[in-house]
């Protein structure tokens, strides 16, 4: 025969009950203004493109030494040239001046992608930068790098392009 249901189930009490809810421990930070994501992207493109050019510039010096080593070389034996050298270290000049320029900009453009009235200065940054790229451009035709320097063109504008352009947005911003 089954047993009379009794009263239900209560478990024991504990001394300190818990907290109803967790203690907020961190505060919330209120946001800024919203950063412009093509000068954000053009910035780390830019540090990106600037880094290899500090280490394309290393390896241009390194490549003017050996050709001078080789002119040298030709020479003592009554030939000409190899190839000029000057060019090569002037092409290696640039690309260390374009490297510094972009690692700069890049800096610049993500601390200040959040303050349109910084734009002006970042447009002028990237217009800059767009006149590094066209005479790295000029300079890699000028050598003789052929269709490789078409890409080298199309990748070398596009940092300063982004930049520009989310420059430009900002700038109409402020308007």
């Amino acid at each position: 025969m089954p047993q009379p249901i009794q009263q239900p189930y209560t478990p024991p009490q504990l001394a300190q009950p818990y907290p109803q809810a967790y203690p907020q421990q961190y505060q919330m930070v209120p946001a800024g203004p919203p950063r412009n994501g093509m000068v954000f992207a053009g910035s780390i493109v830019a540090i990106v493109f600037g880094a290899l050019d500090l280490i394309g510039s290393i390896i241009m010096f390194a490549a003017a030494s050996v050709v001078n080593s080789a002119n040298q070389f030709s020479n003592s034996y009554g030939g000409g040239d190899v190839a000029s050298t000057g060019l090569v270290t002037f092409t290696a000049i640039v690309m260390l001046v374009s490297g510094i320029y972009l690692i700069v900009m890049g800096i610049m453009g993500i601390q200040n992608a959040a303050k349109p009235e910084k734009a002006p200065m970042l447009m002028n940054l990237g217009i800059g930068a767009c006149v590094l790229a066209l005479i790295s451009v000029i300079l890699s035709i000028v050598s003789g790098a052929g269709v490789f320097a078409i890409f080298t063109g199309i990748f070398a504008f596009a940092a300063p392009v982004i930049f520009v352009i989310g420059a430009n947005q900002m700038k109409t911003m402020v308007r």
